[in-house]
């Protein structure tokens, strides 16, 4: 179609909206980025306010060195009650790591270096799997312990067989609290 076959009002309004049209894209070019700077400006105070969080809560936790250092120790006001705690927590791995748990004891606890220092005799039985599970559990969880002493010896007789030979394990496990009275 011939555009001057068009009458002078329709060529003149065709002219108008090219224009416009060109005008409109030029403008859209023209404030695309500063869009764009808008939305990266919001996303910038949003990570702002997180990052002024982060260090109202690591300013907090630094005001408060004691409770950090206090979870790495047996919970309990008492030497019993620590007592009973180490108990709970050697249980608590047994069962997690698929020992059996004959009994426990708690021996007598003393003072040293201002914390109180608890222990546990505990008889388990199991399979090795088993015990090198109930081990890591005990000497990399919190709170901090230690294998004091340990007998390992067969919990059956000698078998011909390839099956796994199940295990008499004796221990001792030391915590310390910071409870100040020994029981």
């Amino acid at each position: 179609m011939d555009v001057g076959a068009l009458p002078k009002p329709l060529r003149r309004v065709a002219a108008l909206s090219l224009i416009a049209l060109a005008l409109g894209l030029a403008a859209f070019v023209a404030l695309a980025p500063f869009a764009r700077m808008l939305a990266v400006g919001g996303e910038i105070g949003a990570v702002s306010d997180l990052i002024a969080q982060q260090e109202r809560l690591l300013r907090a936790a630094a005001s408060r060195p004691a409770q950090a250092a206090r979870d790495v120790l047996l919970a309990g006001e008492t030497s019993g009650m620590a007592g009973a705690e180490l108990q709970h927590v050697i249980s608590r791995g047994a069962s997690m790591s698929g020992m059996s748990l004959r009994s426990t004891n708690v021996t007598a606890s003393k003072r040293e270096a201002g914390f109180t220092v608890v222990s546990v005799d505990a008889n388990l039985q199991g399979r090795m799997e088993a015990l090198r599970s109930f081990f890591h559990a005990i000497e990399t969880g919190i709170p901090i312990l230690f294998i004091e002493a340990m007998s390992i010896r067969s919990a059956a007789g000698p078998q011909w067989d390839q099956q796994p030979v199940p295990l008499d394990v004796t221990i001792r496990v030391r915590g310390y609290g910071a409870g100040k009275e020994v029981n």
